[in-house]
């Protein structure tokens, strides 16, 4: 019982010294890093539909040419 209040103590203050908690709790939760990313997903997905559609449109001109 006190091996295992002092072993979580040191880790404690080893967590404390090396500032995991602020690591984790970064890591963890949403933040600025996120919202952009997702904002870049976002306009990926909506490059991508429009590529398909100009290819779409771009096989139809041809079809109509020949």
């Amino acid at each position: 019982m006190l091996q295992k209040m002092v072993i979580n103590k040191i880790v404690d203050l080893i967590a404390k010294q090396f500032k995991l908690y602020d690591i984790m709790k970064y890591v963890k939760e949403p933040n600025d890093a996120d919202d952009r990313i997702d904002e870049l997903e976002r306009i990926v997905f909506q490059q991508g539909r429009l590529i398909e559609m100009l290819l779409i449109d771009k096989n139809k001109e041809k079809k109509w040419r020949m």
